[in-house]
């Protein structure tokens, strides 16, 4: 309870009138000490937060560079091994398989390099203002992405339908939209049964759709909203790096479009390329 002012000029209106003044100069340090309390208690928790959200980078960091030895060491190790084997010699008929393997071990290794040449804010800077635009065929690039696959994958069965004719074409980023159906394909022969994968070209007034379609385990829910992000992976027992979903995206974005997930399809997974 606070003592008011009063208007008595006795000695007892003196003493309340101290007593009053000095209630309202310890309420106003009071209130001064909550505050300062309060701030102090929120930079902690902020202190905190970052202290932990700065750990989590630092693990994160550690496993992405023992991930990245790793996917680059087992390649490596494995055209070494291969070239030893055909500097001593060995049989004609082993031969084609031994260069087949090396082969693909070289186009890993090349696809990781890029992927984190690709990751770098310098490369992101220079691609948005350098973007070179051009005529392209929708059908050809589409092709020419699954012959790459087939050339590392031949035994993947891939179908490919389009609404559209071979002369249809869209002004783009040629390289940007040719890397991201690669990555989209190569995904989804990864991880599906390699026997239902398609790609279908579908197009509008404004747009043209790019779709990817297989049938496997899909992603699941808790998993959706983190394929995207840099570094993460959707399976932490398969190779990669976790950078080809997040850099696809970020090129077709660069283009004007989208990269989306059709969470409407459940016998696998369905991406959207829409430019």
């Amino acid at each position: 309870v606070f003592c008011p002012h009063t208007q008595r000029e006795d000695v007892v209106g003196q003493l309340q009138n101290s007593f009053a003044t000095m209630q309202e100069s310890l309420n106003f340090h009071m209130g001064s000490i909550r505050y300062t309390t309060d701030v102090a208690k929120q930079r902690n928790e902020e202190q905190a937060r970052a202290t932990q959200l700065a750990e989590e980078a630092l693990q994160k960091k550690t496993t992405f560079i023992q991930n990245v030895t790793h996917q680059i060491r087992t390649p490596l190790n494995i055209i070494m091994g291969f070239a030893q084997v055909l500097r001593d010699g060995m049989a004609q008929e082993e031969m084609a398989s031994i260069k087949n393997m090396m082969l693909h071990n070289s186009y890993t290794l090349s696809r990781l390099l890029q992927m984190l040449f690709d990751s770098s804010d310098s490369v992101l800077s220079e691609e948005l203002n350098n973007q070179k635009q051009e005529l392209v065929s929708c059908n050809e690039v589409a092709r020419e992405s699954i012959n790459n696959l087939l050339s590392h994958a031949p035994n993947v069965n891939v179908q490919f339908e389009s609404d559209v004719t071979d002369d249809f074409c869209i002004t783009t980023n040629r390289l940007y939209l040719l890397r991201s159906l690669r990555e989209l394909l190569y995904n989804s022969a990864k991880y599906a049964d390699q026997k239902h994968l398609s790609l279908r070209i579908t197009h509008t007034d404004s747009k043209v759709r790019f779709c990817v379609e297989d049938k496997g385990p899909g992603i699941s829910e808790e998993k959706i909203e983190q394929m995207f992000e840099p570094f993460t992976k959707i399976d932490d027992l398969t190779e990669g790096l976790g950078l080809g979903l997040p850099l696809s995206k970020r090129h077709i974005i660069s283009l004007g479009g989208d990269l989306t997930l059709d969470t409407t399809y459940r016998d696998g997974c369905r991406f959207v390329i829409e430019v």
